[in-house]
């Protein structure tokens, strides 16, 4: 029923969040000198190739010395296309081998190792068992295994739009969980606010003025812009606040509708650190029409911006 719906809900709200699980939205190109993209190595480590061909991402991870085999992982991310590139340095006696695996790190799809010295680009297309299309949307993994000289530098997708040139969509999605409506959406809570993030990271609140909000999410990387990207929710009530920091930078709220098109995005908002401060949207657009409806948001951040809640005044059955 629904109220057994509602609560169940509300039960899973009072369970501690535990620390925010980072997963990555998609996009096209994932590189190792983006400071997202890296989980853990296991005798591997980082550096910077000297090659020419590697100029625009030169960053990437090999063999500690002396050590025969070593392993990366990756941060867990939302697979955006099953046509993979890779980058990479296999010489003779160098060997990768590349993995899928779902959010509990099992496999699910393993490589023929790829050959090739500075291979930039290359497509990924002999998957053992197949294709990795049906993973297509879904939160994955992707392991590096290392032997003799061999070197990894980032993974790119075709047929995924960059994002730059891409922000009315954030695509479909098969996940039909939706947040019920509530006053407070927090970055960590149960169930998560935040399903994925580019360029973002979870840090915790000690201004006294963020009551409840322990959490907030800040760029990685303050020379890149980023955002975080909510679950869907039922959109409770037609005027939102939010709770930001903007400080040396800049916050936008964008608001997606159920297949993912973009409905609007908001005015910049402003004025260093404000906690339930009112978000207004250009064009003249209100929420009246979206109200109780399935939505997205995505807060783009630049440079110092932070950002810790979402609030209602009201809920639409009130």
């Amino acid at each position: 029923s629904g109220k057994d719906w509602m609560a169940r809900f509300n039960m899973a709200w009072l369970l501690d969040p535990g620390e925010p699980e980072i997963v990555l939205s998609k996009r096209q190109i994932y590189r190792f000198a983006d400071k997202d993209l890296f989980h853990s190595a296991e005798n591997a480590e980082s550096f910077t190739s000297g090659e020419k061909i590697m100029k625009g991402s030169p960053e990437g991870y090999r063999l500690i010395k002396g050590k025969e085999e070593g392993r990366i992982l990756t941060q867990r991310l939302v697979l955006p296309s099953g046509k993979m590139k890779l980058s990479y340095h296999a010489p003779e006696g160098g060997k990768i081998q590349l993995a899928i695996m779902d959010e509990s790190e099992a496999h699910l799809r393993d490589t023929k190792a790829p050959i090739g010295s500075y291979q930039l680009d290359k497509a990924i297309d002999d998957w053992q068992g197949g294709p990795i299309d049906e993973w297509v949307g879904k939160t994955v993994q992707f392991q590096f295994k290392l032997q003799g000289g061999a070197e990894v530098f980032g993974f790119a997708f075709d047929g995924v739009s960059a994002p730059a040139n891409h922000t009315a969509r954030i695509g479909p999605s098969n996940d039909r969980f939706v947040l019920p409506p509530r006053h407070e959406y927090v970055m960590a809570q149960n169930p998560p606010f935040v399903k994925s993030v580019e360029n973002a990271a979870p840090f915790s609140v000690i201004e006294n003025r963020l009551q409840g909000m322990n959490t907030g999410y800040q760029l990685q990387d303050p020379n890149r812009n980023g955002h975080v990207l909510t679950s869907k929710l039922s959109l409770p009530w037609k005027e939102m606040k939010a709770s930001y920091d903007t400080g040396s930078g800049s916050i936008t709220i964008s608001l997606f509708d159920e297949s993912g098109t973009l409905l609007n995005s908001s005015k910049p908002l402003t004025g260093g650190l404000r906690t339930r401060q009112l978000v207004r949207w250009s064009k003249g657009f209100t929420l009246n029409d979206h109200v109780s409806k399935p939505v997205t948001l995505r807060f783009d951040l630049t440079g110092g911006g932070k950002i810790y809640g979402l609030h209602f005044d009201r809920v639409f059955w009130e």
